[in-house]
């Protein structure tokens, strides 16, 4: 077989990958995510390592007729553990959410942009230091956002990452200080999503 057949081969199985790729972005149905977190400024200084979050996300894709857009409504639960240390403080960050992602598919790519507001519930715990306590600062829900871009595999197959801030007050009694209170917790997230 010559290398131009071989081009040619190759070429049209991508644009048939590439084709039924396009056609899964319009699929509705149940999505299942699983992520790997990496702490961002605040979020950071609290658990004071990277790249050891995690955490999973249950939504459902629909695309309604006449938006352009289709909608992700979501909720989901995410950790990002405190470093072991003993010369300092550090916490413990896990946050319920609740959101809706807006996705924008990208024409003639498998790509799409997606963003949306959220809801967090903060559970901040400190690890080591002295004393020990419980949960910190306010645990009430917080607002969020977040912004990313994500990939069609194949009809049931996605990868995405994005950036999410979101808020969170380390001493709900206190004045607001700019760094410190309150403190916003931010992330990146790396995600294989699953579409039933």
């Amino acid at each position: 077989m010559t290398m131009k057949k071989i081009l040619s081969s190759l070429a049209a199985v991508l644009a048939l990958a590439s084709a039924a790729s396009l056609r899964a972005q319009d699929k509705d149905g149940i999505v299942l995510s699983a992520a790997i977190l990496t702490p961002h400024g605040d979020a950071l200084d609290l658990n004071r390592q990277t790249m050891k979050g995690y955490g999973f996300q249950v939504g459902y894709l629909s695309h309604p007729e006449g938006y352009g857009v289709s909608f992700l409504t979501y909720f989901g639960h995410q950790i990002l553990p405190g470093k072991e240390t003993t010369d300092a403080s550090t916490f413990n960050l896990a946050a319920n959410l609740v959101g809706v992602d807006l996705n924008y598919k990208i024409d003639g790519t498998p790509l799409s942009i997606y963003t949306g507001p959220s809801i967090h519930q903060w559970q901040v715990e400190r690890r080591g230091g002295d004393p020990v306590t419980a949960n910190q600062g306010d645990q009430n829900w917080k607002l969020g956002w977040r912004l990313g871009v994500k990939y069609v595999i194949n009809e049931d197959w996605s990868v995405s990452t994005g950036f999410t801030q979101t808020q969170w007050r380390s001493r709900a009694d206190l004045d607001y200080t700019p760094g410190l209170n309150p403190s916003r917790p931010a992330y990146w997230t790396f995600q294989a999503n699953y579409r039933f």
